[in-house]
This record gives C-alpha cells, structure tokens and sequence, in this order.
C-alpha cells in the first residue's frame, strides 16, 4: 500500500484515503517506507532464490543484486562528480545577522527558495513560514492556497496573498525581511518597512519598526502531541520489530538441526552394550 501511495496522483488511491488533502502532500515519504519495508522481503525473496537447486532462480538472484548495487553506485558517484541542486547561495549572512541579538523577532525571506528552510537550523530565530505548508497554523496562511511564503508572488502573482501576510506582520512579530527579489520591495514599502544596510551577496535588508518582541511563550517549544510522536517513532519501531523477528527466526533455524540431533532416538542394536552384558 506505501508503494501505491507513493506514486501520487497517477492512481486513485490517495484522493480516496485522504479525501481532499491529498493535493498537499507530498508522496516520496511513502515510496520511501514502502521500499524500507519491503527490505526484509526482498532479503528472503533473493535468499531463496539462491538457495534454489535450478540454475534459473539463481540466475535471477544475482542479477537483481548486480542491478541493485549498479543503481546505488551510480546513485553515489553522481553526488561525488557535481551537486544535485542548483547553486544555493549562503545563507551565513542572514545567520550571523539575526543571532546578533536580533532573535526576540521573526523574520521572513522573499526569493531565497526552498534553501531558506535552512536558516532554522543557523539561527534560533523563528519564521511564520516554513515547507511543510499542511503544518501551517497562521490562518492567513493556512487558507491562502499557497506554499512557501518566500515565494508569494510566484503563487499569487496578483500579490493579495502576499499583502494580507504582511498586514499581520506586527501580530506575528516579523520584523525582518531578507530579499533577493526586487518585486517584493514595493510591497514591503507599502506595508511600512524600511530598506537598511544590505547584506554580502545582495541580500537586502527591511525592517519594521513597529514589530513588537515575542512573548516569553514563543520563544519556547511547545508540548508534544500524540500524533507527532507516533509519526517520529512507529516507522522506526516497525521497522525494527521486523528485523527482529527475521534475527529470531534465523537463530531458530540455525538450532533447530542441533535440536533434532539431540532428540533423535538410537536404536537399541546400535547401542554400545557393556562388556559382559547380554
């Protein structure tokens, strides 16, 4: 069923297990369980095959291994000859900026693309926007339609997603915004930003004056649901409750022939008789 899903919308499958909110997600997390999960299988699928007396099954044993092995080899020399992205541009001014005892507000980025998810792992300070769009509790957000904030314009050219966003800013604390697009200036400016000093690389810098600090309560992460923590741990949990039985059942099958050997009756003509007995 992981497999299924994990082709997307080519089948029917995930509009009707997940109704309409199957046009948010994103379905290479379950192609990538599915193949985790069947890891086990095809172990004991090609351990079969190989212990097979016909020169057909082996045959195919070793040539899904030696197709195997060919993918996760070119797979591995294409990351060591070039980048698999485009060029990401260094975030590390944004970073240094913003830990510059300037974590107290948000901030936003507009143009910098998906390699903006980043800066949350450089900086403590937060963002109201983010990639994973279907966790988004912002209403503005939430209901507008679109994905990552930093891209408004190319999702809503018409700009309304983007101007009732930045109506809000001072509600959410945003009080810088980093650009790499110019067409988001006069939006900006109309919703009371100011341009500062740029940053290396071309990265303008505004500012909202009237942003007030985030409370106390922000600033801390809050308590786990039971959702989230089932999400983080039954994959992993299943997957090694899996190979846990597969080790069980192999250690019983290496003992089972000692236990036969063991259990196995000698007939009385062919016990050792002691000397002198009849």
């Amino acid at each position: 069923m992981l497999g299924v899903l994990g082709l997307g919308g080519t089948t029917p499958l995930p509009a009707l297990v997940f109704g309409r909110q199957w046009e948010w997600l994103t379905y290479d997390r379950f192609a990538l369980w599915g193949a985790i999960a069947l890891l086990p299988l095809a172990g004991i699928a090609i351990s079969h095959l190989l212990s097979l007396r016909i020169a057909a099954g082996r045959v195919l044993a070793i040539a899904a291994l030696t197709g195997v092995s060919l993918f996760a080899g070119a797979d591995a020399v294409m990351s060591v000859l070039g980048p698999a992205l485009p060029y990401q541009r260094d975030l590390q001014p944004i970073a240094q900026f913003m830990n510059n005892g300037r974590t107290a507000w948000r901030y936003q980025t507009f143009g910098v693309g998906d390699p903006g998810a980043r800066l949350g792992t450089m900086t403590p300070a937060t963002t109201i926007d983010g990639t994973y769009y279907t966790a988004r509790r912002v209403p503005v957000l939430a209901r507008s339609g679109i994905g990552m904030l930093d891209a408004a314009l190319w999702w809503d050219p018409s700009g309304t997603t983007l101007r009732r966003a930045l109506a809000v800013a001072n509600h959410y604390s945003i009080r810088w915004a980093f650009v790499l697009d110019p067409r988001y200036g006069s939006y900006l400016h109309a919703a009371g930003f100011v341009p500062r000093e740029p940053l290396p690389g071309g990265i303008e810098v505004w500012e909202n004056p009237t942003a007030p600090r985030l409370p106390a309560a922000a600033l801390r992460f809050g308590v786990p649901d039971v959702q989230g923590v089932l999400w983080g741990t039954l994959p992993l949990a299943s997957f090694a409750l899996v190979l846990l039985l597969a080790a069980v059942q192999s250690v019983a099958g290496l003992l089972e022939p000692n236990r036969k050997r063991q259990t196995t009756p000698v007939p009385s003509g062919l016990r050792p008789q002691a000397v002198g007995s009849r």
